[in-house]
This record gives structure tokens, sequence and C-alpha cells, in this order.
């Protein structure tokens, strides 16, 4: 067979994940306490820029991710209660979502 590998390039795609996984979990243990939900706020954060930018899409999920950053920033000024700070985040995902059902940059399957 001619041509690329494609299991082994699975196989190095997970292999470095799960090294630069480790790499951050190891730097943020010593600001953060252990525990299984230790990583649900990222997780959501994460979640919503890569819907908001559409799957599949690098360009739109940098612009998500950005977005996603400025709307936090303002949320922790106007809204300044930890218990309220993803409240912005996810009324601007929720709205965004209303309008455009593939994120910004999605596009539909046919």
């Amino acid at each position: 067979a001619v041509g690329i590998d494609i299991d082994r390039i699975y196989k190095i795609a997970l292999g470095i994940s799960t090294v630069c996984v480790c790499l951050a979990g190891a730097m943020m243990t010593p600001f953060f306490y252990i525990s299984p939900t230790v990583g649900l706020s990222f997780t959501l954060t994460a979640f919503v820029v890569v819907v908001l930018g559409g799957l599949g899409n690098l360009k739109g999920a940098l612009i998500g991710g950005f977005i996603i950053g400025v709307v936090e920033s303002f949320g922790e000024i106007l809204m300044p209660e930890a218990a309220l700070k993803q409240v912005a985040t996810f009324t601007i995902f929720t709205l965004i979502l209303l309008f455009r059902p593939t994120g910004l940059f999605g596009t539909k399957l046919t």
C-alpha cells in the first residue's frame, strides 16, 4: 500500500494529545484542588468554544475562543459573583445557536 498510514497518524495524534493533557494537569495541580470534577468548568468552556465556532473548523474555534474570552471578562466585571461567572457565556452561546445552529463558521451537512 502506498500513501499515509492513517492508523499510525491517529496513534501519534492520540499520543501527543495525551501528553499535552498530562502536562496541563500536572501544571494545574499546584493551583487547584484535585477531585473528579476539577476540570468541569474548563471542559464546559472548551465545549462552548468549539460548538460556537462550528465543529471541525479551526478558524471558527479561534474566533469562538476570542468571543468567549471577551464575554467572560466583561461578565466577570458586570457580575462579580463566582456563581454568575458563566451566565453571560451561556447566554451568548444560546443566542448564537438560536440564529446559527451550526455555529459561526459551521456548514450544514447534505
